[in-house]
């Protein structure tokens, strides 16, 4: 199952010093929060709320100008609810080169594409 949302907001600020990227709706009431365990070295996600969470969940990231495709492991997906979660979004060139550095220190390099 794919999930698609508009994030009228995306913020790529650590939240209290944890590596974080989030994007919500807050129309919809709906995010995605993505953060860096420092201590495991394994990425937290969150998605719509903390029922639908889990560790290790993403397996590769597609970054692309106006739209994030998230592929979620076999494992997180049946927690999640979605095989793959897309995410729109209008960034300015700046704020996408920031999201996307993010992005892969928290997943990693090699799981993170930029399209």
């Amino acid at each position: 199952m794919v999930t698609t949302f508009h994030a009228s907001e995306v913020s790529s600020v650590p939240v209290e010093g944890i590596c974080t990227v989030a994007f919500a709706d807050s129309s919809l009431n709906q995010y995605l929060l993505l953060q860096l365990d420092e201590e495991t070295n394994d990425h937290y996600l969150e998605f719509g709320d903390q029922s639908k969470s889990a560790y290790g969940a993403v397996g590769s990231a597609f970054v692309r100008s106006g739209c994030v495709t998230f592929n979620i492991s076999l494992a997180a997906s049946a927690i999640l609810g979605a095989n793959e979660v897309e995410v729109e979004y209008s960034l300015s060139e700046s704020e996408l080169q920031s999201m996307s550095a993010v992005l892969s220190r928290i997943l990693g390099g090699g799981r993170v594409q930029i399209l």
